[in-house]
C-alpha cells in the first residue's frame, strides 16, 4: 500500500514536469516568433527612415553589420579600375582598327573643335625668320565635355505697332468710325504653360523629369536650384507639377482612357509603377 502511494506521487510529479516543459516550450516558440517579427519591423523602419525605397541598395550604400547603411560610398562601390575609358577610335599595332559603336561615345554627339594656335607675335620661322602660315590641323585628342544645366530669364516681349495714316488726313478720317489720332495694334503673344506663373514649358519639363524619371525629391531639387542662384521653394515646384498635370496631362489621360475603354480586350502589366 505504501509503495503504491509512492508510485502515485511520483507519477503525479512526472506529469506536472511534462506539462510544465510543454507549456515552457510553447511560450519559447511564441516569444521567439515575436522577437523575429520585432526585428523585422525594426529593420523595415530603419530602411524607411535611412534608406531610399525608389533606389537600389547599392546606390544608397552597403549594409554594414546587417544594419548600418553606408550612404556616401556610391563612387567607391561602382568604381572598377579594369573598365577601359570610352574611345573615339582604336589604333593598335597588333589589332585591327575597330569601328566606332554607339557604346563608344554615341555617334550622334555633336563635335566642337578647339584649335590651339601659335600667338601672332611668335609666328616666325626659327631657321630663316620668315612668317608662318596655317597649312593644316593635327588632332591631339577627343574629350567629353558636360555642361551643367543653367537657368536664365526669358522675357516675352510683343511689338506695338501704329498706323502711319490714321489721324493725318482729317477729311478722310471724318468718314471713318471711331478714328483715333493713332491706331495702335499689338502683336499676339503665346499663352503661358501655367497662368500667372513664371514657369516656362522647359522649367516644368525639367522639374517633372527630375522628380519622376530621376526620382529626385523636391527638397533636393530646391537646394540644387539654389546653388545655381535660383531660389524656388519646394511648394512652388509642387504647384508647377500639379497645375501643369491638371491642365496638360489630365486631358491626355482622359483621351487615353476613352481609347482603352473602347477596346474589347485589354492586357495590362500588374507590376507597380
Amino acid at each position: 500500500m505504501k509503495n503504491e502511494m509512492i508510485n502515485t506521487a511520483e507519477n503525479a510529479v512526472n506529469e506536472d514536469k511534462t506539462e510544465y516543459i510543454t507549456i515552457s516550450k510553447a511560450e519559447y516558440i511564441t516569444l521567439k516568433d515575436e522577437l523575429s517579427n520585432l526585428r523585422e519591423e525594426i529593420a523595415n523602419y530603419r530602411k524607411l527612415i535611412f534608406g531610399q525605397s525608389s533606389e537600389k541598395t547599392k546606390f544608397t550604400g552597403e549594409i554594414i553589420d546587417g544594419e548600418q547603411l553606408g550612404m556616401f560610398n556610391e563612387a567607391e562601390t561602382e568604381a572598377n579600375p579594369k573598365v577601359p575609358e570610352p574611345r573615339t577610335s582604336t589604333v593598335a599595332t597588333h589589332e585591327r582598327k575597330a569601328r566606332r559603336t554607339h557604346e563608344e561615345l554615341a555617334a550622334d554627339l555633336p563635335v566642337k573643335e578647339v584649335l590651339c594656335e601659335i600667338p601672332e607675335d611668335e609666328r616666325s620661322c626659327d631657321k630663316c625668320g620668315g612668317g608662318l602660315v596655317l597649312i593644316g590641323r593635327d588632332k591631339v585628342r577627343d574629350s567629353i565635355v558636360i555642361v551643367p544645366a543653367h537657368a536664365y530669364i526669358e522675357r516675352t516681349m510683343r511689338g506695338v505697332y501704329a498706323c502711319e495714316n490714321c489721324g493725318n488726313d482729317e477729311s478722310r478720317d471724318a468718314g471713318l468710325p471711331d478714328i483715333e489720332p493713332k491706331n495702335i495694334i499689338k502683336a499676339s503673344a503665346p499663352k503661358p504653360v501655367i497662368e500667372h506663373s513664371v514657369a516656362s514649358p522647359s522649367a516644368v519639363a525639367y522639374v517633372m523629369y527630375e522628380k519622376y524619371v530621376n526620382a529626385t525629391p523636391l527638397n533636393r531639387m530646391e537646394a540644387d536650384l539654389k546653388s545655381k542662384g535660383l531660389i524656388i521653394s519646394r511648394a512652388t515646384l509642387a504647384n508647377w507639377v500639379i497645375a501643369a498635370s491638371e491642365r496638360w496631362l489630365f486631358p491626355l489621360w482622359e483621351a487615353l482612357k476613352q481609347q482603352l475603354l473602347a477596346c474589347t480586350v485589354l492586357h495590362s502589366d500588374e507590376s507597380p509603377v
